[in-house]
């Protein structure tokens, strides 16, 4: 499948005649600028230290995931199995998983993340 150029725009999109926004797939339905997390698909969760939220979603984290670098402005954190076994160890929930990662993301949390 090749990329098309979508006339009157600087995105490109995989179909013609439809605006990267407009795209199913990548929808920014759910965009919440204030939020301080960027949930990745390689299991690495992103923290904006300068959000205000940020206090209450590293809280929320370091019950589930481990922090991997902590550069000035933006925190990387890792989920792994064994940050998850530790987390069901201490009583955490997976839908406390899940919760956190929602409510704290920028973008919406893809389905596979809150199975």
């Amino acid at each position: 499948m090749s990329l098309t150029h979508n006339p009157g725009t600087k995105i490109f999109c995989r179909e013609p005649n439809r605006a990267r926004w407009d795209h199913p797939a990548i929808a920014m339905n759910g965009y919440k600028p204030e939020n301080p997390l960027i949930v990745q698909g390689d299991h690495t969760i992103l923290a904006e230290v300068a959000s205000p939220q940020y206090a209450a979603a590293r809280d929320g984290l370091s019950r589930f995931a481990e922090l991997v670098k902590a550069p000035e402005h933006v925190h990387t954190y890792r989920v792994t199995p064994l940050s998850i076994w530790n987390a069901c160890t201490a009583g955490v929930t997976s839908e406390e998983i899940a919760g956190t990662l929602g409510a704290f993301s920028k973008y919406p949390v893809a389905a596979w993340c809150s199975r």
